[in-house]
């Protein structure tokens, strides 16, 4: 049973990370679906990579753990390796080739249009999970707009807008 967790596990982050293209969170609606975790543990989750530097893959290495307490550290490692593996196998796998066919018109074209995908796939994992479980009402949507407005137009250091969305969160 144990080391079928573990098949299972580097299965569905293998999946999702063989689908990445434009970033990590990309991937958060795929790795949502094919976790079986509580809403709020992949929030957790999502809060702690953007908390720390490096590729938002790190949710990997949390969620693996989350997903097998008992073996927490192997859970993670296994997660980690699996959504890492495809990204690193392609590198192999084309490293030679990637330039010249990158200049390509049609490969060039299409990785354009793959590009613009991209941006619709980012808006929909900003809407569901994040947006649709961090905004209850209304009062929640004006404070995260105000802190958008704040972070873009007076480019406070984000660490403040953290700070005061955690207060805005307790005492609400």
């Amino acid at each position: 049973m144990y080391s079928n967790e573990l098949l299972v596990l580097f299965d569905s982050f293998y999946k999702v990370g063989s689908l990445v293209f434009g970033g990590g969170h990309v991937v958060l609606p795929l790795i949502a679906q094919s976790i079986p975790l509580e809403e709020n543990s992949f929030l957790v989750g999502y809060a702690l990579a953007q908390a720390v530097p490096g590729p938002m893959f790190t949710i990997a290495s949390y969620l693996g753990a989350v997903s097998i307490p008992n073996s927490a550290f192997f859970g993670a490692l296994i997660a980690t390796l699996a959504i890492f593996l495809p990204g690193f196998l392609l590198i192999l796998a084309f490293e030679k080739s990637f330039e010249s066919y990158s200049k390509k018109p049609k490969i060039a074209s299409a990785i354009i249009g793959i590009n613009a995908s991209v941006v619709a796939l980012l808006f929909a994992a900003l809407c569901d999970p994040i947006f649709l479980s961090g905004v209850k009402d209304i009062l929640d949507f004006v404070v995260a707009l105000g802190v958008l407005v704040v972070l873009r137009k007076y480019k406070i250091s984000i660490f403040y807008c953290i700070a005061f969305c955690c207060v805005y969160a307790i005492v609400f």
